[in-house]
């Protein structure tokens, strides 16, 4: 009797262990959390950033970023139109485009996932300015 019980012991200590081993690992490394922040400037510029998956988590439920991209037919390889949507939790929003000449920031709007953290840069006209896109295993992802 006394052996089962102990064995029994053992057992229950092993598997709180392992689950402890495993809490912590899945838990390991640096991570960091990238709500919209938004700066407004004079003649209507100005800048906002943030992670997708943040923003998605923001508990206002107002915050958004959102990039959508444009394909233009014909002519053959014309890039199209970039369009880049943000609101931040105190519910200022704005939009700005990329033109079809600007491939660069076509590009980097091309490879922003549900996982990017995103800056972009807007000038008084509308136009999106400059747009940073970065993924990194620190950022939180949009699902958990």
């Amino acid at each position: 009797m006394k052996i089962q019980v102990r064995m029994g012991l053992v057992i229950a200590v092993g598997v709180v262990a392992a689950a402890a081993i495993a809490t912590r690992a899945a838990r390991a490394g640096y991570k960091a959390e990238y709500g919209i922040t938004c700066e407004f400037w004079d003649d209507d510029r100005g800048r906002c950033s943030g992670s997708m998956g943040s923003i998605r988590a923001d508990s206002s439920n107002k915050s958004y970023l959102s990039i959508a991209v444009e394909g233009r037919y014909p002519p053959a390889g014309t890039v199209g139109w970039a369009y880049v949507f943000m609101r931040d939790a105190a519910g200022n929003t704005r939009q700005c485009r990329i033109g079809g000449a600007s491939e660069g920031l076509i590009e980097a709007a091309r490879s922003a996932t549900a996982d990017s953290w995103v800056s972009v840069t807007w000038n008084g006209i509308g136009d999106c300015t400059e747009l940073s896109v970065e993924r990194g295993s620190h950022m939180r992802p949009t699902t958990l």
